[in-house]
């Protein structure tokens, strides 16, 4: 392997605590940002179809396969994050393919099956400690040396890129690839064919609020497409905050460009009925972060509203329709920088 001076290694330790709140799922870092910075050194440290070369890349390839679950669970928005991983994992897979292994079949492996994320963490950092690392098995030297050896091991280490790799496909499908609309159907129609309003609102709100971006994107891909291609009429107000709860809550440089068309289609059609208030329109005043809550009030009265509203006011055409028009600049200036 090649020398390394003090400042060009990884400092193992720090790394290590940031990626036991990220795997526990209690981060007190920047997820985005460890887990950028982690594939990038990575990458650096292998070249294009050769064996990696630096002591350092066997930890930091096990650091992205401990974190893989998360990168793809919609708690990181940021699409360049995972495809900065799969190009660091692309690397060493096939540099790892260039070194011998010594374990026919895989055999003498070290088996990840029953290991869970922190537990692979745990042990990244006895790694590159010889007395920690004869500490964290309860073993003497010799044979803690032995173990340690394994984990290095070229053939080892390709399939941990390998597996790790099309985990973070599957994921990147999933999460930022064009919308499955059967699949969504599948989850958000009724037998006979209606939305399932209350899910699709619960999923839509609740999701958001307890930080899972990706159903509340799901479930208002399927609110979209059900508007944009004939809703029936009782579906319709609920569906239209649903899916403008979402565009006033996107990170947009997560959605990808089917699903922001999609938005702006279904926004291209309000609620047709005129407005039956000539006397002048009553005032509503409902924040943004409520609109999917208040969608399933409307659908459900038993629901719990937790605010105060004027359901005929809510109920007016008019009042989709200003919602739509200022929700169609959203989308429009985001599609226009596309």
């Amino acid at each position: 392997m090649s020398p390394m001076t003090d400042a060009e290694r990884i400092d193992f330790a720090d790394l290590c605590r940031d990626l036991q709140g990220i795997v526990c799922d209690y981060p007190y870092c920047d997820p985005a940002s460890v887990l950028q910075v982690a594939a990038w050194d990575l990458r650096d440290r292998t070249g294009d179809g050769q064996h990696p070369g630096r002591e350092d890349a066997p930890g930091l390839l096990l650091a992205l396969h401990a974190a893989s679950w998360y990168a793809v669970s919609g708690r990181i928005d940021d699409l360049a994050v995972v495809d900065s991983m799969i190009e660091a994992l692309e690397r060493a897979a096939a540099g790892y393919e260039a070194g011998s292994c010594p374990h026919p079949g895989g055999e003498g492996h070290p088996d990840l099956t029953d290991e869970s994320p922190d537990s692979i963490v745990s042990l990244i950092l006895p790694l590159y400690d010889e007395e920690g690392w004869a500490d964290y098995y309860g073993t003497d030297f010799a044979e803690a040396a032995g173990e340690r050896a394994r984990w290095s091991c070229p053939g080892f280490l390709r399939g941990v890129a390998e597996n790790t790799l099309a985990a973070l496909r599957a994921g990147r499908d999933e999460l930022f690839g064009p919308p499955n609309i059967d699949a969504l159907e599948r989850v958000y129609l009724k037998p006979d064919g209606r939305a399932d309003t209350s899910r699709l609102t619960r999923d839509a709100g609740d999701a958001w609020c307890g930080g899972s971006p990706g159903l509340t994107e799901k479930a208002s891909v399927l609110a979209a497409h059900r508007l944009a291609h004939g809703a029936l009429e009782e579906e319709r107000l609920p569906l239209s905050l649903t899916v403008g709860f979402a565009v006033r809550h996107a990170t947009w440089k997560a959605i990808p460009p089917e699903t922001a068309e999609l938005y702006h289609r279904a926004l291209e059609a309000p609620l047709a009925a005129p407005c039956p208030h000539s006397d002048g329109h009553p005032g509503v005043d409902v924040e943004a972060r409520d609109w999917a809550r208040l969608a399933r009030a409307l659908h459900d009265p038993d629901a719990e509203r937790g605010m105060a509203v004027d359901e005929a006011a809510v109920r007016c055409p008019r009042f989709a329709a200003e919602r739509a028009v200022a929700l169609l600049r959203v989308t429009g200036e985001h599609l226009a920088r596309d």
